[in-house]
């Protein structure tokens, strides 16, 4: 099908900067759709439908948001902190949103939960993560992870997590290790309810072949979530 003839399908880049992999990743995740990149300008209106609000890597996510100091391996930039809460609180809940590696950390964040601030085992390397009874190989960069374990369960459900612990480290913005609660997860997917925020820690941006089975899960996982398929 032209792309013409295709359904528009809108995506909201949350930094304000389109960035050109993802938007090749969403276009192999919706190749039904004429997928196209936009960003909230001044004086500029949006389109009157928002498909999908993306939250893409980066930076870490400033300490206070959670409630926390900073710790000695966080690196944070405020600015776009501040930018991206202001989306967030302004577009309806309602929305679907789509967190990648630091964009996943921010939802969770904006979610009401915390970030662990350091971990150790999840940089340049590829997660093996346990997901529907089977195991999705996915690459990885990150040294900060998704802690919704504050939240009361009904607010989140972990979808995939870690097949075993990989790090050894869990500091908190003291430089120290925290105390684990007993259902502790390394959590690599999570979707937050009330936000209808779905939150992938790792980047599958990153396989190259679409036809990879990993892949395939989370082109699935996707869909249903934002276009609400079974």
């Amino acid at each position: 099908m032209e792309d013409n003839k295709k359904p528009t399908f809108n995506v909201l880049f949350a930094r304000g900067v389109v960035e050109q992999d993802y938007l090749e990743f969403l276009k192999k995740i919706f190749p039904d759709y004429n997928v196209v990149g936009i960003i909230r300008e001044l004086n500029k209106s949006l389109p009157h439908v928002i498909n999908l609000i993306l939250f893409t890597g980066g930076e870490d996510v400033t300490p206070s948001f959670y409630g926390e100091n900073k710790g000695k391996f966080t690196k944070n930039n405020r600015h776009r902190d501040d930018i991206e809460q202001d989306l967030f609180h302004r577009m309806y809940y309602q929305i679907p949103k789509l967190g990648v590696c630091r964009g996943a950390q921010f939802l969770t964040v904006m979610a009401g939960g915390k970030l662990i601030q350091h971990v150790t085992g999840h940089n340049n390397t590829t997660d093996s993560i346990y997901y529907q009874g089977k195991v999705l190989n996915i690459p990885s960069d990150h040294h900060q992870m998704m802690y919704p374990f504050n939240l009361d369960k009904s607010k989140y459900s972990i979808l995939g997590h870690s097949l075993h612990f990989k790090s050894d480290t869990y500091l908190n913005g003291e430089n120290e290790n925290i105390e684990l609660p007993e259902n502790f997860l390394e959590s690599e997917i999570v979707f937050y309810n009330d936000f209808n925020s779905l939150c992938i820690q790792s980047h599958p941006e990153w396989i190259s072949d679409n036809t990879d089975p990993s892949f395939k899960s989370i082109m699935n996982l996707i869909r249903s979530k934002v276009l609400k398929e079974n």
